[in-house]
């Protein structure tokens, strides 16, 4: 589906992967259908690039976050398969490309974000996910909730080509 929506300076679209789609920009939101995990654009210090000093990018988390922890994947690896209950996971890829999976049931389709350097993704809780490397990946995930403070932190799904995963 097109749609057509014009960015400008101020817009800050989120892209929510399953059942929404929020673009939000100062004075409208706007929601579509489509899939839970959000895909987050960030906004972009102009200033920083126009200087040649590189550039500032800058995303603004809807829930406040309180651990964040630093993931490497080999090529060809996953991890994933399975859902947090207690917190809201911001995914940030820093290096590489891989691919972020979620599927609401065992009998719905696969769905799927095409994720490299500067992309992130926020997976509220209850949600199934899992990454598939491509490359190497280097990746920080952010937290709403402390993983030591949760019971449990994960729990494991079969995985989302329907087999069972081993634990």
């Amino acid at each position: 589906m097109h749609l057509p929506i014009v960015f400008t300076a101020g817009n800050l679209p989120t892209y929510t992967a399953r059942s929404k789609i929020t673009i939000t920009c100062p004075v409208t939101s706007y929601i579509f259908d489509y899939m839970k995990i959000e895909i987050l654009s960030p906004s972009c210090n102009l200033e920083t690039v126009r200087d040649g000093r590189g550039g500032i990018f800058t995303w603004l988390p809807k829930d406040p976050l309180v651990e964040f922890n630093m993931l490497y994947f080999q090529p060809g690896k996953t991890r994933g398969h399975h859902y947090h209950p207690e917190f809201n996971e911001y995914f940030l890829v820093v290096e590489g490309s891989g691919v972020m999976v979620t599927r609401d049931s065992p009998d719905a389709p696969e769905e799927q974000i095409h994720m490299s350097r500067g992309s992130c993704v926020r997976t509220p809780m209850g949600t199934s996910h899992a990454f598939y490397a491509i490359t190497a990946v280097t990746a920080v995930a952010m937290l709403s909730k402390r993983w030591d403070d949760c019971n449990p932190p994960i729990v494991r799904v079969e995985d989302l080509q329907g087999s069972k995963v081993k634990k």
